[in-house]
């Protein structure tokens, strides 16, 4: 969904799906994490590269954001990686 947002649909109309869902997933424990756009140093249990624009380590940029989900006891599951490129 984040991948889509300039398609066919209106910008506030995906906005709102997209709250929705988000404040869907919040309510199961699930959320995402690591903010579009923003540097981080890479970590490759959070960080994926997008296909053809792989390096190693470093400092990266934010271009999808990953999911994770806190399960009862509070464990953290990662369930998607943030896919990233070389800042």
């Amino acid at each position: 969904a984040f991948l889509t947002r300039g398609g066919g649909v209106g910008v506030q109309v995906a906005g709102w799906v997209l709250n929705r869902l988000e404040n869907i997933f919040q309510t199961h424990g699930l959320s995402r994490f690591g903010q579009v756009g923003s540097s981080e140093t890479y970590d490759p249990s959070l960080h994926e590269f997008i296909p053809g624009l792989e390096t190693t380590g470093g400092e990266i940029k934010i271009r999808c954001p990953g999911f994770e989900w806190h399960d009862p006891a509070g464990n953290r599951i990662i369930l998607a990686r943030a896919k990233v490129v070389r800042s």
